[in-house]
């Protein structure tokens, strides 16, 4: 293998691909929709390992509907009364 069109947020992957004699004539990011749930993650893979996510600029915080409601395998939870 010569060359990838790499799908990835991460410039180390890149890097480490080019310093192995890897071409990566491009690189195609994946740009996952935010929400509540992986907001916060999203955004600290941006500031601590420079992932490529320029999304997360215009979001300010997650639409009121989804503020208050936790992620659940089994679908979303009844209002508690």
């Amino acid at each position: 293998m010569r060359s990838v069109r790499l799908m990835s947020n991460n410039p180390r992957k890149r890097e480490a691909l080019v310093r192995h004699g890897i071409e990566v004539p491009a690189q195609v990011p994946l740009l996952i929709p935010p929400c509540e749930s992986n907001l916060t993650y999203s955004r600290t893979k941006r500031e601590r390992l420079d992932h490529h996510l320029p999304h997360l600029d215009a979001v300010a915080r997650v639409s009121s509907w989804t503020q208050g409601r936790r992620f659940s395998p089994s679908g979303p939870r009844s209002p508690t009364v």
